[in-house]
C-alpha cells in the first residue's frame, strides 16, 4: 500500500498506482484462499475468482470495485495496452480506488486473523 499511495501522492505515474493496489487486493485474497484452502492459491490474477475461492460473500458494492480494478492489472502487464490505463489515470479515479482499497485490504486481513 505504501508504494500506490507515494504514486498517488506524487499524481505522477497514477496507472502504477492503480496496479500496485490490485496487487495488494491480489495478495490478501490469495492468503484467504490459502487460509481457506489450506493449499498454494493459483498463479490467477482475477480478483473476482480469487473471491469465489476464498468462500467470499460479497456485496454488489464490493464485486463491482474487484471488477473494475481488476481492469488495472491486465492493462497495466502488457505494454500494448498500457497507453489506455494511462489517459483513464486521473487523480479521482486514483484516490478513489486507493480508498476503496484499503477498505478492501482491512477487511480481508480481518478475515484472514479471524
Amino acid at each position: 500500500m505504501e508504494t500506490a499511495e507515494t504514486l498517488l501522492k506524487s499524481k505522477e505515474n497514477l496507472h502504477y498506482c492503480l496496479f500496485f493496489c490490485h496487487l495488494v487486493a491480489e495478495k490478501h485474497l490469495k492468503a484467504l484462499v490459502t487460509k481457506v484452502t489450506e493449499q498454494i492459491p493459483p498463479r490467477i490474477h482475477d480478483l473476482e475468482i480469487l473471491a469465489g475461492k476464498a468462500n467470499l460473500e460479497l456485496t454488489t458494492t464490493q464485486l463491482d470495485f474487484l471488477t473494475e480494478l481488476n481492469g488495472f492489472v491486465l492493462e497495466a502487464r502488457y505494454p500494448d495496452e498500457k497507453l489506455k490505463i494511462y489517459r483513464i489515470s486521473t487523480p479521482e479515479l486514483a484516490t478513489s480506488m486507493f480508498t476503496k482499497t484499503v477498505e478492501m485490504k482491512n477487511w480481508l486481513a480481518d478475515k484472514v486473523k479471524s
